[in-house]
């Protein structure tokens, strides 16, 4: 039997369809075997109307195990090194713009607002905070550039984010887990009790507490408080993990 099928073998080439639904799955504490087969079909990224590819996808269930087929999408399981997000949401009239990639282009006050929501998510399950992450990260551009992040407007913002729906929220707080814990093996000192090499999506994140590093960075290298707040999330990071590196 000769059965073709596409499988994306790295988390960035899954679509933003394909994302959604495994985002939801987990979040959705969907396990086992039911968790292995919703998976399956996600992956494999078939449409309602593509009769001859599910055909396919339940004719090769029948001869070659789930366990088996799993083994050329363990990345799901094994390891979350995602770090691209959905480009746009629309939410009513409004296009809101995601952060760059590896989230290269945020500064260190929002990536502290979104580790400090991002823990509150994962610790109670409540897409709520989610809302507020969503809102950090995703903001409408003017004359080609995003606005700038003001935290005093981020509770007005949450609400429209509010009309977003909840497996995208989730999509998206699946791609922040994997930018940020690529940020945090960057910089080992400052990040000591991340557990890098555990990344996979079940992972706990460390306890944040980035917005009391930025106060005492403050008045320094990268000017006042609100200059340090507005600083480059690696300048930052980059900067604090070499004045916490053990000196010989």
């Amino acid at each position: 039997m000769n059965i073709q099928l596409n499988i994306p073998t790295t988390w960035n080439q899954l679509s933003p369809n394909t994302l959604k639904k495994i985002a939801w799955y987990f979040h959705t504490n969907k396990k086992g075997k039911e968790l292995d087969l919703l998976i399956y079909f996600a992956v494999l990224n078939i449409r309602w109307w593509q009769f001859k590819k599910v055909f396919n996808a339940v004719r090769l269930l029948k001869v070659v195990t789930i366990t088996e087929l799993k083994k050329h999408y363990s990345y799901v399981y094994k390891k979350l090194d995602l770090t691209t997000f959905i480009k746009i949401i629309k939410v009513k009239k409004y296009k809101l713009y995601a952060p760059g990639d590896r989230l290269h282009n945020i500064s260190i006050d929002e990536f502290a607002n979104c580790e400090d929501l991002h823990f509150q998510y994962i610790q109670s399950n409540n897409i709520d905070y989610l809302n507020y992450l969503t809102a950090v990260l995703y903001r409408k551009k003017i004359n080609d550039e995003k606005i700038s992040f003001n935290k005093n407007n981020l509770t007005e913002h949450a609400k429209l984010i509010n009309k977003v729906s909840k497996k995208t929220l989730v999509a998206i707080a699946l791609s922040y887990k994997g930018s940020s814990l690529e940020i945090q093996s960057y910089y080992p000192y400052v990040f000591k009790k991340v557990a890098v090499t555990k990344s996979n999506v079940s992972s706990k994140p460390a306890l944040p507490g980035l917005g009391k590093l930025i106060q005492q960075m403050a008045g320094g290298k990268f000017g006042n408080l609100q200059e340090t707040k507005q600083t480059n999330v690696h300048d930052f990071l980059a900067e604090l993990n070499e004045q916490l590196k053990p000196k010989l």
